[in-house]
């Protein structure tokens, strides 16, 4: 079976849209760094330090016995964007542009699109709440930049990959039995 498929968008995609991919590969890798670094440090009124990144928050929860929201810190800022990456690469490379499946996929990553700024908004109300108590004060760190870079491409990615998908089934509508795309 070929990686790629030879009526896949990556495969009948023209000009620019044959870059669709690069934000989509910006995201991958700055995903995981995003969820290791830490996203800020907070301070106690001791002057003590505390650095905290998504997955530490994970083990941290995890073994406070704080299920309900290790699992809610586990899907929404971890599970959902490797998800939504999963899904793009199986409808950029390994599905037929004009294919149902290709649309039902799409429309999986508008679902889960939708819920892309959430991550960002709870890392927001984290270092605002912690900002705002009389306890202690937060400083963001490397890891905040790298995942709402992370989210960011994503949604880039996504737009752009849907619009390249709209182009490519128009073109493959006109043209059933396309040879190869003329100006690659």
């Amino acid at each position: 079976m070929p990686v790629v498929h030879s009526r896949s968008i990556a495969a009948n995609a023209i000009g620019p849209d044959r870059f669709v991919a690069l934000p989509l590969l910006a995201a991958l890798v700055l995903l995981p760094v995003g969820v290791a670094l830490p996203l800020m440090t907070v301070e106690t009124v001791f002057f003590f330090g505390d650095e905290f990144s998504i997955l530490d928050s994970l083990i941290v929860l995890f073994d406070a016995g704080e299920i309900l929201l290790f699992i809610l810190l586990g899907v929404f800022g971890v599970l959902l964007p490797v998800g939504r990456l999963f899904f793009a690469g199986i409808l950029w490379f390994r599905l037929p542009a004009d294919d149902a499946r290709a649309r039902a996929f799409a429309a999986v990553i508008a679902i889960l699109g939708k819920w892309s700024m959430l991550e960002v908004l709870i890392l927001a109300i984290a270092i605002v709440s912690t900002k705002l108590s009389l306890l202690g004060e937060a400083h963001t760190n490397p890891g905040i930049y790298f995942f709402t870079g992370a989210v960011l491409c994503q949604m880039a990615g996504f737009q752009w990959l849907r619009a390249a998908g709209a182009r490519v089934c128009a073109r493959l509508a006109n043209d059933p039995n396309p040879s190869a795309p003329s100006d690659l």
